[in-house]
């Protein structure tokens, strides 16, 4: 079995898939403070985003401040903290995007 036949066995079982990764760069620590602080504040109840571009958030894993929405009752994150801004969205379309 080559990797053409393992990707397309893959795709047969599970569907179509897309990886799409890139970086947008902000060297102003202002405004890369605004935006996280946003994204953290700027939801309809006044915390984080709730949706966006049409879609559904089902988790925020918010590495800065140990939150993780997926860990009730406490959201504590798993996953150890940062000093550099870092937010991970997933979608109801399955999307994921990682800020940092």
């Amino acid at each position: 079995l080559n990797l053409q036949d393992q990707l397309r066995f893959l795709q047969r079982t599970y569907g179509d898939f897309v990886s799409y990764n890139s970086y947008l760069l902000s060297y102003n620590s202002l405004t890369t403070a605004a935006i996280f602080q946003r994204l953290r504040h700027g939801g309809p109840t006044g915390g984080y985003w709730t949706s966006c571009a049409g879609s559904d958030v089902i988790f925020i894993k918010d590495i800065t401040k140990g939150y993780d929405s997926t860990n009730p009752p406490e959201y504590k994150s798993l996953l150890p903290t940062t000093p550099d801004d870092m937010i991970m969205f997933e979608f109801a379309n399955k999307v994921s995007v990682t800020l940092r």
